[in-house]
């Protein structure tokens, strides 16, 4: 899998979960037997923690084996990666800041 699946994989995964607004400490919470995503726009970088989110929950059944520490640090990396090579292209950056817009969340 490279980016471009990833990130098309991420885009259908939006399309069945709940996005919901909270105000706590952390940045984000995802919730798999829910699909159900807690973000915190006054935390940092809202399109990175949506994606961070949508990886745990996309990757589940892959990361399964992994403690949380292990599973963090993957998820982590590849949000990373995968937010930059989403603000590297106009097009792409458009349709998840439109999404985003459409939460009231976007920055």
């Amino acid at each position: 899998m490279n980016l471009t699946e990833l990130e098309r994989r991420l885009r259908s995964r939006l399309k069945v979960v709940t996005v919901k607004l909270f105000r706590r400490k952390l940045a984000g919470l995802s919730n798999w037997q829910t699909q159900e995503i807690h973000l915190n726009p006054l935390h940092g970088p809202i399109l990175e923690t949506l994606l961070h989110e949508l990886l745990h929950l996309e990757l589940r059944q892959e990361l399964n084996p992994f403690d949380i520490t292990l599973e963090e640090l993957v998820v982590d990396a590849f949000a990373d990666k995968l937010t930059r090579f989403i603000n590297g292209n106009k097009s792409r950056s458009a349709w998840w800041l439109k999404r985003l817009k459409a939460l009231n969340v976007a920055q």
